[in-house]
């Protein structure tokens, strides 16, 4: 599935260019309808870790937006979210994470897709909420 979805992010946060961006949405759905409980699953760990359609974010959308109710689906797309690499101090990574949630949520999406990001909001402030202090914490050490 790497391949597919472009390999893991770098430590410059850009995310990678995979396969699964050139691929026709509406055949892949039409694919995923077929058997839509593990297809779903599988092609929520393949799509880019984003909902911006410029950089691919449409299959993602739609993959909320029909299947959102499935757990390996919205477990899928928040492995995604969340993976790559950064430098510098963690709580400033995830709140550079949240910033763009918080962009998402304004921008007029559907219910399942609201409730995934709400839920990745409410996940990435008791993670950053922790990391403040262990942050804090290293400073005294």
């Amino acid at each position: 599935m790497h391949w597919l979805k472009g390999g893991l992010a770098t430590l410059d946060e850009k995310d990678p260019r995979g396969a699964v961006i050139d691929l026709p949405v509406p055949e892949i759905l039409e694919w995923i309808e077929k058997d839509p409980e593990p297809r779903a699953v599988l092609m929520a760990h393949a799509v880019p870790g984003t909902l911006d359609e410029k950089q691919g974010g449409r299959l993602t959308q739609e993959l909320l937006s029909r299947y959102g109710q499935l757990e390996g689906v919205r477990n899928g797309i928040s492995a995604t979210f969340h993976s790559g690499g950064w430098s510098g101090p963690t709580s400033a990574y995830l709140k550079r994470k949240r910033d763009k949630l918080r962009h998402w949520l304004a921008s007029g999406f559907d219910g399942q897709t609201v409730q995934w990001i709400e839920a990745e909001i409410e996940h990435l402030d008791r993670n950053i909420e922790r990391e403040e202090i262990d942050e804090e914490r290293s400073r005294f050490e």
